[in-house]
């Protein structure tokens, strides 16, 4: 009798170990995906402190669709300004954006590099949604959602503009509905 008690105990254990495993086998993906998303002021889930309009803009380094990473430097390099946007294809607001971003990155692209930021989605989920919405400028993922905390991202569609000297210019919450809409942050962007 003793002996069958331990046999289903030990039975027991080893089924948790199989599930257990299973579990960790399919969060590896997920897992490694946070590991390539780092803020560089913060790369824990702790509280921050939302950026200020005229401070330093808080730098990240996040991976594109294509799994590259790409830091907010690079996204700098040649003097230019860059125009982030934070975004969420689940929210209505930011599909509608969308065209209006995608004039903008064409009519004002050498002089300002428009970037999209998604935020707490799926990366497969993401590259199917905008190709659906047509978004022509270059997207990178902030599945965790820090770099939005970083620059005080409280609702989507959002963005700020980094000038030049890595400094955070501007910081717009909701969405550009037109071209014009836009301007003020164009011109800000254009040095007029």
């Amino acid at each position: 009798m003793r002996l069958e008690a331990a046999e289903r105990q030990l039975l027991g254990l080893v089924g948790a170990g199989v599930v257990l495993t299973a579990a960790l086998a399919a969060a590896r993906p997920w897992l490694a995906r946070m590991a390539h998303s780092t803020l560089s002021i913060a790369a824990t889930p702790a509280p921050l402190a939302a950026a200020r309009v005229g401070a330093a803009a808080p730098t990240f380094q996040l991976q594109t669709l294509g799994g590259r990473l790409v830091s907010l430097r690079q996204l700098e390099a040649g003097g230019h300004p860059v125009l982030l946007t934070f975004f969420n294809l689940n929210v209505p607001a930011c599909g509608r954006e969308v065209a209006v971003l995608n004039r903008i990155a064409a009519r004002y692209g050498r002089a300002v590099r428009v970037v999209g930021i998604d935020v707490e989605q799926d990366p497969l989920n993401v590259r199917r949604e905008a190709r659906q919405a047509g978004i022509r400028y270059p997207i990178l993922l902030d599945q965790p959602g820090y770099v939005a905390k970083a620059y005080g991202v409280q609702g989507f569609p959002a963005s700020a503009l980094i000038g030049p000297g890595g400094t955070l210019e501007a910081f717009h919450p909701g969405p550009f509905l037109s071209v014009r809409a836009a301007w003020p942050l164009l011109r800000r962007a254009l040095g007029g």
